[in-house]
């Protein structure tokens, strides 16, 4: 189960989109694609995993 605490950096390999999210944010972009660009998302576009 995903800690819904903990934020990550979302870096789109595609449009460049820059922006911290938490761990439903990042399952949502992983189901769903970049909310820019619509490009499809994969784990290693996220980066820094910290607790909050």
């Amino acid at each position: 189960m995903a800690d819904s605490r903990r934020e990550y950096e979302f870096v789109c390999t595609e449009c460049g989109q820059r922006f911290e999210v938490n761990a439903s944010m990042r399952d949502a972009l992983l189901e769903r694609g970049c909310p820019v660009c619509t490009a499809t998302v994969a784990t290693d576009a996220f980066t820094g995993a910290t607790p909050s």
